[in-house]
């Protein structure tokens, strides 16, 4: 009966524990997906103007005219349809990264919904055991008990870690392929510069197409890997980690890139920047495992405890 007591306790522990994470979770993305909802609105309207100016120097206008003559309108036109452009591919971004918020919302609710009302039953259990240990009043008892949530909490811990690392993994991953394709753009654009022809221009922007949905998905990585980190840091306070950084990056970075996509020094740049944060990632995931090996020595020092407290009983 004990036994059975004890093991319900902690199977309902720890998806307490599951449901909790999942919940501050699900307003980090509801929180996300609604700043990146007023972000498309305004990229919206950014692109549908950008897209009005194209059409007004485009059109026969008596400024379109003038402007023409002053032999002006070729440039004008350039540089507008280049903001057009800029503008539409932050639009398009902002429509992937809204799409994947949504996604995963419905991932977290779904998983919310099949855990149950784990709160109620979680209280109840909590009540049963105290009764319990005031009936038995038996020092031994409590300290098996005390030590038996001690090592479903340092599981749980272990679990998040694990869930960190492999999220952090993710997102290596992720900024490998982007390394690859800016890599690619970056070699195609220099022999675009030295003359290439149409051919080596079309491949070149092939790959900047390829390097932008990656690191589209990057981003959408690296806030999967900030809440991972922040679950870390809330429970084991010894992981020294800049959990914000990661999201700062994604934030800011990503804008300028598709701003100056073009230009090959903003690839050299862009490129340099995304390896700059793989390194940064392997440090932080090289921090995580080394407290990963921590926590999982001390759960096995901890079940050789609860052997030896069971033995004398």
């Amino acid at each position: 009966m004990f036994d059975k007591f004890n093991e319900e306790l902690q199977e309902i522990k720890a998806k307490k524990r599951r449901s909790d994470k999942l919940k501050g979770d699900k307003r980090a993305v509801v929180d996300s997906l609604n700043k990146e909802r007023n972000k498309l609105h305004r990229l919206k309207l950014d692109m549908e103007k950008e897209g009005k100016d194209v059409e007004k120097l485009e059109g026969f206008s008596f400024t379109g005219l003038f402007n023409s003559m002053l032999g002006k309108k070729e440039a004008m036109l350039e540089k507008e349809q280049q903001e057009y452009l800029a503008a539409k591919l932050r639009y398009d971004e902002a429509i992937g990264a809204v799409k994947k918020l949504t996604e995963e919302e419905a991932r977290l609710k779904k998983e919310l919904a099949e855990l149950g009302d784990v709160d109620s039953k979680y209280i109840r259990l909590m009540k049963e055991k105290e009764e319990m240990i005031l009936d038995m009043k038996d020092a031994a008892t409590e300290d098996l008990l005390r030590l038996l949530e001690d090592i479903e909490d340092t599981r749980s811990d272990i679990k998040e870690l694990q869930e960190a690392i492999s999220a952090g993994r993710g997102a290596i991953d992720e900024a490998n392929t982007a390394i690859e394709y800016l890599s690619s753009a970056r070699s195609w654009g220099t022999w675009d510069m030295l003359g290439g022809g149409l051919i080596s221009t079309a491949i070149k922007h092939s790959k900047i197409d390829d390097a932008k949905a990656s690191i589209s998905t990057l981003k959408h990585r690296l806030r999967i890997f900030h809440r991972e980190l922040r679950d870390v840091e809330a429970n084991i306070s010894t992981v020294d980690i800049e959990i914000g950084s990661f999201l700062s990056f994604a934030d800011y970075f990503f804008d300028g890139f598709f701003v100056d996509w073009m230009v090959q020094s903003k690839i050299v740049d862009s490129l340099e920047q995304v390896q700059s944060l793989k390194n940064r990632l392997y440090t932080t995931i090289e921090k995580l495992e080394y407290r990963l090996k921590q926590q999982l020595a001390a759960v096995s020092s901890k079940e050789a405890e609860k052997r030896n407290l069971i033995e004398a009983l």
